[in-house]
């Protein structure tokens, strides 16, 4: 069943202030991973490229948020784009489904359109592993585990 996308929050954990929310998301896309495909191909491989999958790159996480000068959660993305810190990010979907990440803000650009209201794109560039509460991946390699006795992801 789909969930609605109405409530997903995206918080900072920034020490030692805390989580800050920030405020008035309009859209979200990513975090995801993906791996580049690596050519492996030679010339026995007849007629069908040869490929393997190559590290996991966990992306990014963009945005769209309504400007708001007073939004602490705001503020902070436009600090540690110039900080380049290293910062912790939660995105908490309407179901409780958490997902954790570490990331790098590398874009904050506003912009706006006649007769329309200021807009800021936000661009986190994520590191590491990205963990995903009440997602629920069986493990083969553990006796006893199907799909219905799954485990949190990361482990």
């Amino acid at each position: 069943m789909a969930i609605r996308s109405q409530g997903t929050l995206l918080k900072l954990l920034i020490p030692p202030a805390g989580p800050v929310t920030v405020g008035e998301v309009v859209s979200f896309e990513g975090p995801g991973d993906a791996a580049n495909a690596i050519d492996c191909t030679h010339l026995g491989s007849g007629d069908v490229a040869d490929e393997i999958p190559g590290v996991m790159r966990d992306g990014h996480l963009e945005l769209m948020v309504n400007f708001n000068s007073q939004d602490a959660g705001q503020k902070q993305l436009l600090l540690q784009s110039f900080a380049h810190d290293q910062i912790q990010a939660q995105l908490v979907l309407s179901d409780t489904t958490v997902i954790t990440f570490n990331c790098y803000v590398i874009e904050f650009r506003p912009g706006a359109r006649l007769d329309s209201k200021i807009e800021v794109t936000v661009r986190l560039l994520v590191t590491g592993l990205i963990g995903w509460s009440n997602v629920f991946i069986p493990r083969w390699d553990v006796p006893g585990q199907s799909w219905d006795s799954g485990y949190v992801w990361p482990p």
